[in-house]
């Protein structure tokens, strides 16, 4: 009889909590979940501001200087930064007996941040490019 495998790099006693889970294995497992992800947040935002500016782009022309430049990637290093909120939210739930449930669906945080990120994205965007709100 064979024991069935799981995809779970982090091995675990027998009280459910993983008690045998150590903060590297976690974290590790945090960073190879949430990094990979980055890239599309990044690209979303991005895709958000193109939009704007690409919309009302006559009006858009002027306010493509260096200050808005500076301001957006003020504003996108910010988002990147919050983007690292997940990790203690993840550890924190990892290390708890609800480990195996939220690695099945900590993708709802993802799809959350990203949407809060997005509306705030397509709000900052839209104050700062001329002709959005019009």
């Amino acid at each position: 009889m064979s024991v069935p495998q799981s995809d779970d790099p982090i091995p675990h006693t027998g009280g459910g909590v993983g008690a045998s889970a150590s903060w590297q294995l976690i974290a590790t497992d945090a960073i190879r979940y949430w990094e990979p992800r980055r890239l599309a947040f990044n690209v979303v935002l991005l895709a958000i501001v193109v939009r704007q500016a690409v919309h009302v782009w006559p009006a858009s022309r002027n306010a493509l200087d260096v200050p808005t430049g500076v301001a957006f990637f003020a504003l996108g290093t910010a988002a990147n930064l919050l983007y690292c909120a997940a990790y203690p939210i993840d550890v924190f739930v990892q290390m708890s007996a609800y480990r195996e449930a939220w690695r099945q669906r900590r993708g709802v945080l993802f799809v959350l941040g990203l949407a809060l990120a997005g509306l705030l994205t397509y709000f900052w965007a839209g104050l700062m490019i001329p002709g959005v709100s019009d």
